[in-house]
């Protein structure tokens, strides 16, 4: 149900930054297809047209593919061979192999953003900030990223020795590390003392919105009432993903992000969902990156949460995929982020609310901050909790089991739910308009008019449109999910492991 929060142009779907997991092989030993003067002129032309900033003419005279990417200065923008493209695209999966970690080419060093958790890199002591100036004993200062990250890769099982300038050491550090399959663990959620959640989110995975959203619901049935939200050592990944999990906590309508292409032009995007609406506090450091700075900076402009931590790392840049007639694909830098205040994040990263150094204190501090925060709250009324799931002619209200006249399904993506059970579980009166041919649903004050097969609906007189038009089944209304929920003032989230709807008044 996340994904339907947000309209996004499809070619954000690609803009993910999983360097560290990537087996490419170094500018000199690139495919015969580099020189190729088809992909050369495709490459030259989507340059040209779509780089952040403009690029000279004596740039583009390459005899190359890679000379000419490179020639660019962009540690983000890569070529990719058709058989690393289809690598690329395997690594944003939440299964890889490798040593788990982010990283980023700054100043002519391959930086680590930071390691995943649970992972050889995290285990064997590598750092957020740690320089790695040799793999294996070849010196890679100055040398291409997607070449040094290829040493890093290799087969599960093998060693990899990484040398490693930590700022503050005067010795570079070495570190030996045994390459694994690695399946990321992308949400850890529980609960906290008084009513306090917490939700850990290692990567913003294709479905990492789900996951969250699911966590949430799970924490929500469980009592919470406020939450801690853990961005550290999170790199990034899907902006969708990001963008739908900022949705969470802006309220409807509220500006996420700025988009600002070389031409100035600015691309705004908008939450279309409430807001969880409870007090919140983000942890981040300088291993947060990227989609967690857009969530982190989204919730600190909107006043939505508190951050504390350290400095974020300071990665906002767009990045476009463009595929190419040889099967490979180009990815380009065509834009940089701004909070919705228009804050720069690339270069400098977020400051938080409240700086303070290490991992338990950081923590304490949140929870010392929430309990603050729900202090000053009225007690909680007993909130309303419904689950349903798809396959079920049962509905979960409350702590009592109710049998339903008719089974919520799926058309076309959206769910659709009985409507006399949704109207009367909140305490509406539905009628049957018989001149209309329409449904009446009154809620307090407010009142609702359907037509089966309409994609519309009348709320208060006011016309609105539906993610999806209300059927009449066997005699029975059914209707968007989503929107019946929202009209009457609920919450909803989806599981799609467990097939399962929470809806929570």
């Amino acid at each position: 149900m996340a994904k339907n929060k947000l309209r996004i142009s499809c070619w954000f779907l690609m803009a993910v930054f999983f360097f560290s997991f990537l087996a490419l092989p170094s500018g000199q030993a690139q495919a015969a297809d580099n020189s190729d003067s088809q992909v050369l002129n495709e490459v030259r032309k989507y340059i040209v047209e779509n780089f952040v900033r403009p690029v000279d003419a004596a740039q583009l005279n390459q005899d190359s593919v890679y000379g000419m990417v490179y020639s660019l200065q962009d540690p983000y923008s890569v070529y990719f061979s058709a058989k690393e493209f289809a690598e690329f695209q395997d690594s944003t999966d939440q299964t890889f192999s490798g040593v788990g970690m982010q990283v980023e080419l700054i100043n002519n060093f391959v930086t680590v953003v930071a390691p995943l958790k649970n992972t050889p890199a995290s285990r064997g002591g590598v750092k957020s900030g740690d320089k790695i100036i040799a793999v294996d004993g070849e010196d890679v200062v100055g040398k291409p990223l997607d070449y040094v990250v290829g040493l890093i890769r290799g087969v599960p099982g093998t060693a990899v020795v990484l040398t490693i300038q930590r700022e503050g050491e005067k010795e570079p550090l070495i570190l030996s590390l045994t390459r694994e399959q690695i399946q990321l663990e992308v949400v850890e959620s529980k609960l906290l003392e008084d009513s306090i959640g917490y939700i850990r989110l290692t990567t913003f995975s294709s479905n990492a919105d789900d996951e969250f959203d699911a966590a949430i619901a799970d924490l929500k049935l469980k009592g919470m009432r406020a939450l801690v939200f853990d961005l550290r050592h999170n790199p990034g990944g899907y902006l969708t993903s990001g963008l739908s999990i900022a949705s969470d906590f802006a309220p409807k309508d509220s500006i996420l992000l700025h988009v600002v292409g070389r031409d100035g032009i600015k691309n705004s995007y908008k939450s279309l969902s409430p807001a969880l609406g409870i007090p919140t506090v983000v942890l981040v450091d300088k291993g947060s990156a990227s989609a967690s700075e857009i969530v982190a900076g989204a919730i600190q402009d909107l006043g939505a949460g508190k951050l504390v931590g350290t400095q974020t790392f300071g990665k906002a840049s767009v990045q476009t995929v463009f595929r190419l007639s040889n099967g490979g694909a180009l990815k380009l830098t065509t834009a940089k982020y701004l909070t919705p205040k228009e804050r720069e994040i690339h270069g400098v990263g977020l400051t938080p609310d409240y700086v303070v150094e290490g991992e338990e204190a950081q923590l304490a501090k949140a929870v010392e901050l929430l309990k603050d925060e729900l202090a000053k709250l009225p007690p909680e009324k007993e909130p309303l909790k419904i689950t349903l799931a798809l396959n079920k002619k049962e509905a979960q209200v409350g702590q009592k089991a109710v049998a339903l006249d008719a089974i919520p399904y799926l058309r076309n993506g959206r769910t659709l739910v009985p409507l006399r059970f949704m109207a009367e579980a909140f305490g509406s009166q539905v009628s049957w308009d018989k001149s209309k041919q329409a449904v009446v649903i009154v809620s307090g004050g407010k009142r609702i008019v359907l037509s089966p097969g309409e994609p519309k609906a009348l709320i208060d007189g006011k016309e609105v449109k539906l993610e999806a038009p209300a059927e009449l089944v066997n005699g029975r209304s059914f209707v968007p999910l989503r929107f019946i929920s929202e009209s009457l003032g609920a919450r909803v989230d989806f599981s799609s492991a467990k097939q399962e709807i929470y809806i929570v008044k």
